[in-house]
């Protein structure tokens, strides 16, 4: 991570007018999330023991579905969204969320992540129908070492974890974004994404526990973070341009 000194020299700098990103010599890295708008049509429901996936690239976990605009909320982008329906699946019993996960390939981003640099963010959009209905969402990221079929034994037992929650508004028009960041730390193989609604009001075992709650929109990114040698180039460099630019204006060069 930057160094007290990092950290003083970019807010000065910033007070200078320049704005330096301590990642400006790293480009983003890709993570494949699949059906990140929920456009294809899939069974989110899972079938293992506990409703949790064991392989990549598919959501999977308690009772929803993907649905097109109804009941006054359109998606937040394209055409479908996810609808929570209750804190249970086929295979597994009553819970306190209806979550749905989705498990991401490390491989791509070994070499960051090997580094102790990779610092992925998770994003979603959230909205549900106004009146007396539970208004808290939540996202999860966790890191894993292993294998993903490991994932329905371990995904309480991560390398890593990072949550945020909303409590959202009661306006069907509105979609309110939710991200959580998390520094992979090194050994980790892949990576466990969670989208949910937390039962906050009734918690009766019933169907269709949420009567109407929706996420889309979500995004993974994986930004390599800079050794602080590095981020110290960066910034004794915009330092020069500060002290160039303060002769130039002095008459001096």
């Amino acid at each position: 991570m930057p160094s007290r000194f990092c950290v003083a020299a970019a807010r000065g700098l910033m007070a200078a007018g320049i704005v330096v990103s301590l990642a400006a010599t790293a480009a983003a890295t890709p993570l494949t999330l699949t059906n990140a708008g929920f456009e294809t049509d899939e069974p989110t429901a899972g079938m293992t023991f506990n409703g949790l996936p064991s392989t990549t690239g598919q959501w999977e976990g308690d009772d929803s579905r993907r649905v097109t605009a109804e009941q006054g909320i359109a998606p937040f982008e394209g055409e479908a969204m996810l609808r929570f329906l209750s804190s249970a699946n086929p295979a597994a019993g009553w819970g306190w969320a209806s979550d749905v996960w989705q498990l991401i390939d490390a491989a791509p981003a070994q070499s960051v992540i090997q580094a102790g640099e990779a610092l992925v963010t998770f994003s979603a959009h959230f909205n549900r129908i106004g009146g007396n209905t539970e208004p808290l969402f939540f996202i999860t990221l966790r890191a894993f070492g292993g294998l993903p079929a490991d994932f329905p034994l371990a995904a309480e037992s991560p390398l890593a974890t990072a949550n945020a929650f909303l409590t959202s508004d009661d306006d069907p028009n509105t979609w309110e974004p939710l991200s959580v960041t998390l520094l992979l730390p090194p050994g980790t193989t892949f990576i466990g994404v969670r989208l949910a609604a937390k039962e906050t009001i009734d918690d009766t075992p019933v169907p269709f526990e949420f009567l109407g709650h929706y996420a889309d929109g979500t995004s993974l990114t994986l930004t390599p973070v800079p050794e602080p040698a590095t981020a110290l180039l960066v910034l004794s460099g915009a330092a020069g341009l500060i002290a160039r630019r303060r002769r130039s204006r002095s008459g001096q060069f």
